[in-house]
């Protein structure tokens, strides 16, 4: 049983890797703008309240009456450029932000036909639904003490399929609506995959952020709290930490391992930043290759109610990663170039949504 908890993957195309920049180096993190118009595509007319965002980020603006819109401090990396209103197809397209000033773009959106009306539901296919959307919220939303406050507004949107205990497949007709009352965060996440089979869970999709208006000063600090401990340890403070060579001042230790069947644990051999890091020409990113797993072990205890399996005689948090690549670039800030570059088992694959954070997530301005 442990060996079988042990293998449960977490394949995420959400965040570029899963889940806040760092100033780790005492250098400032170099930023741009993109800028650009939107126009119906069979017209050429300009579309005015297009929402315009970079995916897990909280970066976006809507069109003014022109069609134009401008999206500023973006620190440089790859992105997912999302523009999508109703009544026209959701405009997506990557772009790599390589330099500090602006980039120009034109966005033209196709209409498509919007079709209105219920879909009735019969009452013992609602019980089923009900079933499945408590599978799901554990299972995208997640079990952590973040989740508690984690709630998907909209559940109705979802269509859910199962054929059995150990799958699972949801669609959403419209964007789920989530709202973070622990992170202080709204989120519009447009829902492209999610699938479940056996013990591997897929999850794609655009999530926008917008950060919620605290009520009090006592909930502004809760808030601030919240997140710095949704960002300790978490996959973005690794990769900050491995890329200017701070692990073990961040309190991580590395280790790569041939297997994760648990007998195989004791061959695992310690390793140093630059024995997987490759500096490349750009001086914002370098290289990550290794083979087979990399066993991270972040120096903190782990969260009531992690239920994987624990190494014998630890209680630190521990994951493993594994590159869907040869290798990967990943930047100062902690972001991956690639598009699905990971998968995650251990104590990551168990932070699900509830625990995330956009991309511009910054701790010392939080």
């Amino acid at each position: 049983m442990q060996s079988k908890s042990l293998m449960k993957a977490f394949v995420c195309g959400l965040l570029g890797m899963l889940f806040f920049v760092l100033s780790a180096s005492g250098q400032e993190t170099p930023h741009a703008a993109i800028s650009g118009k939107v126009v119906d595509d069979s017209t050429s007319a300009p579309l005015f309240g297009v929402n315009v965002f970079l995916v897990n980020t909280t970066l976006g603006r809507s069109t003014d009456e022109s069609g134009n819109f401008e999206i500023r401090n973006i620190p440089l990396g790859t992105y997912e450029i999302i523009a999508s209103r109703l009544g026209y197809a959701v405009y997506s397209f990557r772009t790599r932000v390589t330099a500090a000033g602006i980039q120009k773009l034109e966005i033209r959106l196709t209409p498509t036909i919007v079709q209105l009306g219920e879909v009735l539901v019969a009452a013992s296919d609602q019980a089923i639904w009900r079933k499945n959307l408590q599978r799901f919220d554990e299972l995208f939303i997640g079990t952590t003490r973040n989740a508690r406050q984690c709630d998907i507004v909209n559940p109705e949107v979802l269509d859910l399929k199962s054929d059995g205990p150990d799958d699972l497949e949801a669609t959403a007709r419209r964007p789920l609506a989530i709202e973070n009352l622990s992170l202080g965060y709204h989120i519009e996440f447009l829902l492209k995959t999610f699938k479940v089979l056996n013990d591997v869970m897929t999850v794609e999709g655009m999530p926008r952020f917008t950060e919620l208006k605290p009520s009090s000063a006592a909930q502004q600090a809760e808030w601030k709290e919240n997140r710095m401990r949704a960002f300790k340890g978490s996959p973005r403070h690794f990769l900050v930490s491995l890329f200017h060579k701070q692990l073990a001042e961040n309190g991580f230790t590395i280790y790569l391992v041939s297997s994760l069947a648990p007998e195989l644990f004791i061959s695992k051999q310690p390793v140093k930043e630059g024995e997987i890091l490759t500096d490349l020409p750009r001086e914002y990113e370098k290289s990550l290759r290794f083979n087979h797993y990399l066993e991270v072990e972040y120096d903190d205890a782990v969260e009531a109610g992690f239920n994987l399996l624990r190494r014998g005689g630890t209680t630190r948090q521990i994951s493993w990663l594994t590159l869907n690549y040869y290798a990967v670039t990943i930047t100062q800030n902690g972001l991956i170039n690639e598009q699905f570059p990971t998968r995650v088992y251990g104590y990551w694959a168990w932070k699900r949504m509830a625990d995330a954070l956009p991309l511009d997530y910054e701790p010392e301005n939080n």
